[in-house]
């Protein structure tokens, strides 16, 4: 997985460029990271959901 990882000013935000509105913030970069992946993890449960997978 190509995960980015930038400060901002609220601490840091995770992206996942490859997956359309993949992107979380946390106050320390493990957290960002950790909130990223339940992002992650509800957009494919939400697309499995559509497509019936």
């Amino acid at each position: 997985m190509q995960i980015q990882i930038k400060k901002n000013d609220d601490g840091f935000l995770a992206t996942h460029p490859t997956i359309n509105g993949a992107f979380a913030e946390g106050s320390t970069k493990t957290e960002a990271l950790k909130n990223l992946d339940q992002v992650v993890e509800m957009i494919i449960e939400y697309k499995k959901s559509i497509y019936s997978l």
